[in-house]
């Protein structure tokens, strides 16, 4: 049995005994909180996907995909070999390969890791990956990630998890939504 997310919403409802504006209110919130508990415990191939990013010669910072959550891992082709770069910690590589201040040692990228940069210009903090040695040549990169599952809203009525684990996903919406009981 499917839900859509007017189903869920009754459901919510009725099992909280409450149709008052303000538990209507929450449920868009307790949703999206409940799909992101379940996003962050549950291991879903429905949340993964690949994203290529292009390495260039002499750059050794690339910004995250945008949908990504986590990187599980990051491969390049090399002739005719697929290589998969092993994920160190970015002091280690900064060790390993020295950058800002220091004679680029560039070569084939070996290592990488996700930071967070904090932008001068804006102040904004963006998600970055760092790679080491500083590549060489253009590499085309794929990234493995994980992401969030799109998110069940009144606009987007049906999803993975409502269609495909919708206990799950109720289950998860009381657990979130257990505060507004009446009780």
């Amino acid at each position: 049995m499917s839900l859509t997310y007017t189903q869920l919403e009754q459901k919510l409802q009725q099992w909280a005994e409450d149709a008052g504006s303000d538990f209507v209110t929450s449920i868009p919130q307790g949703v999206a909180d409940a799909e992101f508990d379940i996003s962050q415990t549950v291991d879903c191939d429905q949340m993964r996907f690949r994203s290529d990013i292009a390495f260039v010669a002499g750059t050794y910072t690339y910004d995250k995909p945008a949908a990504a959550v986590t990187i599980r891992f990051i491969t390049y082709v090399s002739g005719t070999s697929v290589v998969f770069m092993q994920q160190r910690r970015r002091e280690w590589i900064m060790d390993y390969a020295p950058q800002p201040g220091v004679t680029l040692q560039r070569g084939a990228p070996k290592y990488w890791d996700n930071y967070e940069a904090l932008a001068t210009s804006t102040g904004l903090v963006t998600s970055q990956i760092y790679v080491g040695k500083t590549p060489d040549a253009a590499y085309t990169a794929t990234a493995e990630c994980e992401g969030r599952i799109m998110g069940l809203t009144s606009a987007n009525t049906t999803t993975w998890l409502s269609i495909y684990q919708p206990n799950l996903l109720f289950s998860a919406c009381i657990r979130k939504m257990a505060h507004c009981d009446k009780d």
